[in-house]
């Protein structure tokens, strides 16, 4: 992209998958899909949103491979967790249930550690 041109970032932070983008809105129009799936990934088109939060073992977040002997959780949900007031939530997100219920100090640290 040349100087001065202004980028649209575009994430979408899904159940399953985390899509990002970028276009210039500049004179090239120019679009850069999957940003950071260029280098890390599953199906070519987004990278996992799931992390292993219910037991001990590192890494909380595996960008490439599912963990077949670990449990995952969606770390979408994470975020309404760490607001605050999950349970104003529960009604849009009920397979956030198990996560609500189990979260303890423990877990919320594992949410954010596998979030950044």
């Amino acid at each position: 992209m040349s100087g001065g041109e202004h980028v649209c970032i575009g994430i979408d932070f899904g159940s399953t998958g985390v899509r990002a983008f970028a276009w210039s809105v500049g004179k090239t129009g120019k679009y850069f899909p999957n940003l950071h799936h260029l280098r890390v990934g599953l199906d070519g088109m987004s990278y996992p949103a799931h992390g292993y939060i219910y037991d001990d073992n590192e890494p909380i977040y595996i960008p490439r491979n599912l963990a077949v002997d670990r449990e995952p959780e969606s770390l979408k949900y994470g975020f309404y967790l760490l607001s605050g007031d999950p349970h104003k939530l529960m009604d849009q997100y009920p397979l956030m249930k198990r996560l609500r219920d189990t979260c303890n100090d423990q877990i919320r640290n594992k949410l954010r550690t596998g979030i950044t």
